[in-house]
């Protein structure tokens, strides 16, 4: 039996999607009601204690917030209980397996396992998940487990490092939560120009996912289009003159992301030196 320490979010979705795959599984929260709903949707168990939750399960994954790791750790050594040869995992996307060394020294094979997919509540999670690649990092015997477990699931996963995991995980968050906060700084600019922010998610959300299928299909440097790849320095131009006479307070972001798209199109699709030079110049500070 798999146990999960947290029922948020992250931990009900994956406890219910290893229970759709043939996994009994077993939750333990602090607040006992989300166990026990998490239980419920997952057709596993709640347990009350951090001590049955060991007694219980061989395998423990902990899905509780970066900063509570450590508590949770000293709350499994506190248990006292026979750790030699049990598996521990967290599946935050930041920290490494390192954060289980106390766990390590007494005998657990230990791991970091993080799911490439954001989680706004459990029911759509579950789904996500289903197509959702995997990070593994860990102890030897650990990544063999996890590993064919994901097989099993039949979810893509990489190994990586502990070295690794800060720079991965910023990338990760990157392309998930800063993309969110693009998309809300072009709906600014939408109601700036008098457009409500209703009418501008239905009239985006078609272009925001052919772009999606652009980088899918093609890659970033391919798949980017728009004024600053085709060079169009007068739209640019247009652009910042009218955020600078509606919304000046919106016009350093306006330049700062323009500046990183001019440098991703100035690595393949525009050669054109003249424009690349222009840009730079109606881009700056």
């Amino acid at each position: 039996m798999i146990g999960i320490i947290g029922a948020g979010k992250l931990g009900t979705s994956f406890g219910v999607y290893l229970a759709r795959h043939g996994y009994k599984v077993a939750f333990f929260n602090r607040t006992g009601q989300k166990a026990k709903a998490a239980a419920e949707l997952a057709g596993g168990i709640m347990v009350e204690t951090v001590e049955d939750l060991l007694h219980t399960c061989d395998w423990i994954g902990i899905a509780t917030g970066d900063d509570q790791v450590g508590e949770v750790v000293l709350n499994l050594l506190e248990a006292r209980a026979d750790l030699e040869g049990k598996l521990f995992f967290h599946m935050s996307g930041a920290l490494s397996s390192d954060r289980l060394k106390e766990l390590a020294k007494e005998g657990a094979e230990t791991a970091s396992l993080h799911p490439l997919q954001s989680f706004s509540d459990p029911q759509t999670g579950v789904e996500l998940l289903s197509s959702a690649y995997f990070s593994l990092e860990g102890t030897e015997q650990a990544k063999k487990w996890l590993g064919e477990m994901l097989a099993n699931l039949k979810n893509p996963f990489f190994v990586i490092t502990a070295a690794q995991k800060s720079l991965y995980h910023a990338a990760a968050s990157i392309v998930s939560n800063a993309l969110v906060s693009v998309v809300d700084y072009g709906f600014l600019l939408m109601e700036t120009a008098g457009i409500d922010e209703e009418t501008a998610r239905r009239a985006l959300m078609p272009l925001i996912e052919g772009s999606v299928r652009n980088v899918r299909d093609r890659g970033t440097v391919e798949g980017l289009t728009g004024p600053i790849v085709r060079g169009d320095f007068g739209t640019i131009e247009g652009h910042i003159n009218a955020i600078h006479a509606k919304a000046p307070e919106l016009l350093d972001e306006y330049k700062q992301l323009a500046r990183m798209t001019l440098k991703t199109a100035a690595r393949g699709q525009l050669k054109d030196d003249y424009k690349v030079q222009t840009l730079t110049r109606l881009l700056k500070d």
